[in-house]
């Protein structure tokens, strides 16, 4: 074993703030090189006093960032399925470290706020030293940041795991983050933040393609479709307007270093060229000296309209009053990415239809489609209703039992309306189904896997009933975000 691998982490922090010199390798680069960076800040271990954001301003930073946190909200509520239980936060910070929203559980939450990790506090490296949030943005790279690696004493608690996200143009968006304490945190959760950053990195992508040529390139054709491709997008005069990560290397960029690229000078013929020559079929471009299987795809405005006889695509909105397709389409989305669709609206305004529009639009419309009204079901009996039990469960049970109705749902989508009124026990038993995907029956029995998408509806304010402890506040998260 090495001196550098048996040196304590508390001994490497006595020699670098006492500039003696360290053995090699003594520390990861990353997190060498941002002690040095904080140290030329002349930044104190001990930090510096900070005050969070007025509500107004936060709320500002908020809206200054609501197109990318929109998209990126599948893939944060999938994150925050790894945080919960687990006394871990999930945190979203913008471009400059600001923290715009944090989740997880209360303890921990209760914990991290008294470290100043919140809400409306700035976590960049010249605020709070050596962190994942701070780290990651200055380095435009994931980095795990454990224990004493942070900077500020007092932060030696923690262990944080974050990753940058970029913008189809390379931009720096913001920092998705899990924090927690000192040894709950590892590669795990950062290989977690990884997938999520590539899942919102290619959504946003597929946004900026929608009015450019999309030109996939990898080695082998049968992975043109996958996260490795290499994707750039072009407009009809070849100029690049986007690129995923490995487009962005491919063209010479660096992340926050957008400049004009055009397809000649990559490819050494032009759009025009390649289109006349291929069109949309596919076809081999040279890479420095090697060549890539290459695919281009057409703008959004270059695909044929369906004439007006044609039946409706099965994914468009219904006819519902007042509903934008923009909304049941985002609604859609989420549900086909078994997220849960939350519809808030007074009685009588056809939640029920779109719901229903919703199951009939996507991928199960032809499963079962299963509504219950929770305020319909007499509270001793709603629960039977929706978990089914075995014969002679309670008296007056049926002798055949039954599946119940989450059961019957299961491979189509479930619909709870009036999700407000089911009782404070129940809603324990519904938020463990949808964590665990299994049900089990009233009267015990084996457990049952559950295959299920599932839609909520209700007329009551969801926020202010947890406020009043009559709706438990996990579930509400689960649901809404």
């Amino acid at each position: 074993m090495t001196q550098a691998a048996r040196l304590p982490l508390d001994e490497i922090r006595r020699r670098f703030f006492t500039d003696q010199p360290l053995p090699g390798h003594a520390l990861p680069p990353a997190i060498l090189h941002s002690w040095q960076r904080c140290r030329s800040l002349g930044l104190p271990t001990g930090g510096r006093s900070g005050e969070p954001l007025e509500d107004a301003a936060l709320r500002q930073r908020r809206e200054a960032n609501a197109g990318w946190l929109e998209t990126a909200r599948p893939a944060l509520a999938g994150l925050y399925e790894q945080v919960a239980g687990h006394d871990l936060a999930l945190v979203v910070a913008d471009s400059q470290g600001l923290i715009l929203d944090e989740s997880g559980d209360i303890g921990f939450l209760d914990k991290a706020a008294r470290l100043a990790l919140a809400p409306g506090m700035d976590w960049s490296e010249a605020a709070r030293g050596t962190n994942a949030i701070g780290t990651a943005l200055a380095a435009a790279d994931s980095i795990l940041v454990r224990g004493a690696e942070h900077y500020l004493e007092r932060n030696r608690a923690l262990s944080c795991a974050a990753s940058p996200l970029l913008g189809p143009q390379g931009q720096m968006l913001g920092v998705l983050d899990i924090s927690g304490a000192s040894r709950k945190l590892g590669e795990t959760q950062l290989r977690a933040l990884r997938a999520a950053r590539g899942q919102i990195e290619a959504l946003l992508l597929s946004e900026a393609a929608r009015s450019g040529w999309r030109l996939s390139l990898h080695r082998d054709p049968r992975l043109l479709d996958s996260p490795a491709a290499c994707q750039l997008v072009f407009d009809e005069d070849g100029r690049l307007l986007a690129a995923n990560r490995a487009g962005l290397a491919l063209c010479g960029l660096e992340p926050g270093d957008w400049r004009p690229r055009h397809f000649a000078a990559l490819f050494g013929q032009s759009l025009e060229h390649w289109l006349s020559r291929h069109g949309e079929a596919l076809g081999a471009l040279e890479i420095g000296a090697q060549q890539a299987s290459a695919r281009l795809r057409p703008p959004a405005a270059h695909h044929r309209a369906a004439p007006s006889s044609a039946a409706a695509p099965a994914h468009s909105a219904p006819a519902l009053d007042g509903l934008a397709e923009s909304l049941f389409a985002t609604a859609l989305k989420l549900l086909e990415a078994d997220i849960p669709v939350l519809i808030l609206g007074e009685t009588g305004t056809g939640k029920d239809r779109l719901a229903r529009a919703l199951h009939n639009g996507g991928s199960r419309r032809g499963a079962p489609f299963v509504a219950v009204n929770c305020a319909a079901i007499p509270e001793g009996l709603i629960e039977a209703e929706l978990f089914g039990y075995q014969s002679g469960a309670f008296t007056g049970a049926s002798r055949q039992g039954s599946k119940g109705r989450l059961r019957e749902a299961d491979g189509g989508v479930l619909f709870l309306d009036e999700i407000g009124d089911m009782p404070l026990s129940l809603q324990a038993r519904l938020l463990r189904v949808l964590q665990e995907r299994e049900v089990t029956p009233l009267g015990g029995g084996p457990a049952q896997r559950l295959d299920i998408r599932l839609i909520c509806a209700t007329h009551r304010d969801l926020r202010a009933r947890v406020a009043e402890g009559a709706f438990r506040a996990d579930l509400y998260y689960r649901l809404c975000h």
